[in-house]
């Protein structure tokens, strides 16, 4: 069974909406700037016989840039712009139902570098059979 890929599904669709520098990535890999898509610990609501499993997937999107302003600029576009995306799995690995912002767009604490915001979004799927 393919992996989860819900996180490359979304960097996709923020590329495609112009967020060129959108990538799968560790938030501490931002030190020169970009987005970081991660995948957090999720909760499993249901699990089946076939393997399939009911889940809130929880995903991070963090902004890095040098000013203040477009960080936070950046993330509160990409709060609103994601539930109206397709995020619809490229490999079959999940079904989604439903993406909502879990927690509101926020500065994070990142010492060193460029200002972060982060939005955190639940998820509703069912993956296809695998155990994530």
């Amino acid at each position: 069974m393919s992996r989860l890929d819900l996180c490359d599904v979304m960097v996709q669709r923020l590329k495609e909406h112009g967020y060129k520098d959108a990538a799968t990535r560790r938030i501490d890999e931002l030190k020169a700037g970009g987005i970081a898509v991660r995948r957090l610990p999720s909760t499993r609501l249901a699990s089946y016989f076939d393997g399939r499993r009911d889940m809130d997937a929880i995903v991070l999107v963090a902004v890095a840039r040098q000013r203040e302003e477009a960080a936070m600029d950046e993330c509160e576009e990409i709060a609103a712009l994601v539930p109206t995306l397709d995020l619809a799995s490229a490999n079959g690995s999940y079904e989604i139902t439903s993406c909502d912002i879990h927690t509101p767009p926020r500065e994070m604490a990142f010492a060193g570098g460029p200002t972060v915001w982060a939005v955190q979004f639940r998820a509703a799927i069912t993956t296809t059979g695998r155990r994530y």
